[in-house]
Formats: C-alpha cells, sequence, structure tokens
C-alpha cells in the first residue's frame, strides 16, 4: 500500500515584492512555485542539511540572485 502526502504553504506576493521589485510577475511566480517546491523536496529527502523554510526574505533574495526582480 502507498500513501501519499501533500505539502502546501501560502506565499503573500505582496510581502514578497516589498521586497523586490519584479522585472516579469509570471516569471517571478513560475521561480517561486519552482524554488518552494526544491525546498520542500529538500526538506523532505534524506539529504535536509540544505534545507530552509522558504520564508518572504529568502525567495526575494532568490529571484534577485536569478536576475528576475531588483532589489528596492
Amino acid at each position: 500500500m502507498k500513501v501519499t502526502s501533500v505539502i502546501t504553504t501560502e506565499i503573500d506576493l505582496d510581502e514578497v515584492y516589498k521586497l523586490c521589485k519584479p522585472i516579469s510577475r509570471s516569471e517571478c511566480v513560475k521561480a517561486i512555485r519552482q524554488f518552494v517546491s526544491f525546498q520542500i523536496d529538500m526538506m523532505t529527502s534524506d539529504q535536509d542539511g540544505g534545507w530552509m523554510f522558504p520564508t518572504v526574505e529568502l525567495i526575494a533574495g532568490e529571484l534577485i540572485q536569478q536576475g528576475l526582480a531588483e532589489q528596492l
């Protein structure tokens, strides 16, 4: 028997965009989904040493680092 568990989290885009200015909102939303999914995967993997809860500050920093947003 297999059991599937789904982890979800809400990201407040207004809070993210208070820390950075998106160059393309649609690209930022896509990148946020990928980043949060990656962080959740890291949390549930055997190699969880790199996991951090995807906070607004962490997400904004990732968007800036990827060149999808500008720091305010």
